[in-house]
């Protein structure tokens, strides 16, 4: 499953707490301009954080807001229930091809049965 962008924002926000606007950018592959535009939604910004043009090799402490906070909750939450189906699948799937031989070889020994 291919993680989005803000999802690596905020998993970088969650391990970093104090970081440039480059570092952040780099770790999510997203540009300047869709970070300045995602911030207001992602963080709890302090005054610094609010003007309009930041260092981009300023060294802040960003905090993650509750909302974003619960979102990547819940993503994770979606990921680790998208993995455990995927494994329920690949393990029925083994049941029933087991099934299936075992009900082969259960019917070949009775047919032989019969005929000898």
């Amino acid at each position: 499953m291919e993680v989005h962008p803000y999802i690596k924002l905020i998993k970088f926000a969650i391990e970093n707490r104090s970081f440039t606007v480059e570092q952040a950018c780099m770790a999510a592959h997203i540009s300047r301009e869709e970070f300045m535009f995602v911030r207001h939604e992602l963080f709890v910004l302090s005054g610094a954080q609010q003007e309009p043009v930041i260092s981009h090799q300023q060294v802040m402490d960003w905090k993650v807001s509750p909302q974003a906070l619960f979102g990547y909750i819940q993503y994770q939450a979606y990921r680790d229930a998208v993995e455990s189906a995927s494994k329920a699948d690949q393990r029925a799937l083994i049941a029933t091809r087991i099934s299936i031989g075992a009900l082969v070889v259960g019917s070949s020994i009775g047919i032989l049965g019969i005929i000898f």
